[in-house]
């Protein structure tokens, strides 16, 4: 399945919400320490994008990194 939308924060109060109206075969969420159902794990504090996910046409960057 190739996904066409990228939800950085997928874990997030909008990412969450975002993913499930847009559905798992449109678009693919991430989270850091909350999983989703479908996600994929990704931490932008240590990994490049491109680990954690395939080439995609567009992105919502909902990131929130805490110290």
């Amino acid at each position: 399945m190739r996904h066409r939308i990228l939800i950085l924060g997928g874990s997030s109060f909008v990412g969450r919400r975002l993913a499930d109206r847009l559905g798992q075969t449109r678009a693919l969420a991430t989270y850091c320490h909350s999983p989703v159902t479908g996600g994929v794990r990704f931490d932008a504090r240590s990994m490049a994008l491109e680990e954690a996910v395939p080439a995609l046409e567009h992105v919502f960057h909902l990131l929130g990194v805490e110290d």
